[in-house]
């Protein structure tokens, strides 16, 4: 699975977002993400998270980031 692909799916299913939230190393590995994507989600980087989809060619990749963001630390 892509990066993008995971990020969507991240979005879209509420089960998937409490698991990574508990376990996301476990969670990327399951996907089969590889680890220079797992790296870059555990970095918590915005920019580098957004220039990495942006090479997947997603249209709307500012509310997956901001999402992953929301998720990873919180809304405050």
């Amino acid at each position: 699975m892509n990066l993008t692909d995971f990020l969507i799916e991240l979005a879209s299913d509420p089960q998937k977002a409490a698991d990574f939230k508990q376990d996301p190393k476990q969670v990327m590995a399951d996907a089969g993400l590889s680890q220079a994507d797992q790296d870059l989600l555990l970095s918590g980087d915005p920019v580098a998270i957004r220039n990495a989809v942006d090479e997947e060619k997603i249209g709307d990749q500012i509310v997956i980031i901001m999402f992953v963001s929301v998720l990873m630390y919180g809304e405050n």
